[in-house]
Formats: C-alpha cells, sequence, structure tokens
C-alpha cells in the first residue's frame, strides 16, 4: 500500500510539475507574493530584473553550466569511460564492498570535476547494477545503497577543483564587491588563491 502511494506521488508530481523551469516559474511567484507583504510591486518588480540579469549572476551561472556539462562530456570520453568499465570489474570482485568503492571513486571524481563526479558515479551504478543482474546475483548488493554510493561525490565536489567558492573567491575583487558597502569591506584581500583554500 505504501508503495502505491509513494507511485501515485510521483506520477502525480510529474505530471503537473515535469521542469525545473516550471518549478522556478512556480517559486519566482510564491517569493513575489511573499514579498507583497513587507514592500511594493514595483520594488519587487526592480528587485527581480535587477537580480536576473546581474553580469556577475549570469557569469556564474555559466560557470556552473559549463561545469556539468565539461564533467558529462568528460566522463562519456571514450578513455574515461574505459577507465569507469574497468573499475566497475574492480568494484564487483567483492560485492560486500561494492558500495564503499563506489563511493570511494565517486568522490575521487567529483573532487576533480562535479559534474565528472555526478555523471560518473551514475556510470559506476549502473554498470555495476547491469554486471549484478547479469550474474543474477541480485541479492548481493543493495541497489538503493549502491545508488546513494553514486552520488558521494557531491559530498566532496565543494572542496574540490570545481568548488563554487574557492574558485569565486580566487576571482580578483569579487570578495570585496560581495562586501560593497559595509565598513569591512576595505579589510579584505583582493582575492584567495587555491593554494590558501583546496591545497
Amino acid at each position: 500500500m505504501f508503495q502505491r502511494i509513494l507511485n501515485a506521488y510521483a506520477n502525480g508530481f510529474q505530471r503537473w510539475v515535469p521542469t525545473p523551469l516550471t518549478i522556478a516559474v512556480l517559486l519566482t511567484a510564491l517569493a513575489g507574493l511573499l514579498a507583497l507583504q513587507f514592500t511594493e510591486p514595483a520594488d519587487i518588480l526592480d528587485s527581480w530584473v535587477e537580480g536576473m540579469w546581474n553580469a556577475s549572476l549570469i557569469r556564474f551561472g555559466f560557470q556552473a553550466m559549463f561545469m556539468l556539462v565539461l564533467g558529462h562530456v568528460l566522463a562519456l570520453a571514450p578513455p574515461v569511460l574505459r577507465v569507469l568499465n574497468g573499475a566497475v570489474s574492480w568494484i564487483v570482485r567483492n560485492p560486500k564492498w561494492a558500495a564503499s568503492k563506489v563511493a570511494f571513486i565517486a568522490m575521487m571524481l567529483g573532487w576533480m570535476n562535479w559534474g565528472l563526479g555526478l555523471v560518473g558515479g551514475a556510470i559506476l551504478v549502473r554498470g555495476v547494477m547491469d554486471y549484478v543482474m547479469r550474474q543474477g546475483k541480485r541479492d548481493t548488493i543493495h541497489f538503493g545503497v549502491l545508488g546513494a554510493a553514486g552520488y558521494a561525490g557531491l559530498l566532496v565536489w565543494h572542496g574540490g577543483l570545481s568548488g563554487s567558492a574557492p574558485l569565486k573567491a580566487a576571482e580578483v575583487g569579487h570578495l570585496k564587491e560581495l562586501a560593497q558597502g559595509t565598513t569591512w569591506a576595505d579589510v579584505l584581500p583582493e582575492s584567495i588563491g587555491l593554494l590558501e583554500t583546496i591545497f
């Protein structure tokens, strides 16, 4: 019965809120309605336009999108795919440790690039699941735990080479721009290099 309820919920959610754009529009409308309690509609619209077309935020959004696309392309490149397939062979040698091995590799990939960790982890999980199903050893691995292990790359990505905060802090003038108008903006350094954060 619980499974039917969850399936009905998932089907309803997919039917009525099918895309991330729809979610973004609904959340924007909700935020606007809630802001009406504190300010005028013109101020809300001005703030929305200023935030939507902010050059720094557009640049940041492009960088984040580029990291994901780059990681995806990298994970599907033939040399990397061969390494991931080799890793699947190593993982399934001892199914008892499969989730730990997947998590470890996903975290290594996620440290290098969060898109690579996300897609590479999914490729590892799928490879292990396919192998286990072909061998008829479905009971040797808990697929839910294995799937969660595939996302383990997201545990470390922010401290890795594609982490947003370390990369933005390394941009000259970004910290002072964030603190603009405060009394302590003058004491901030121009940038904080990767040697002082990631490394």
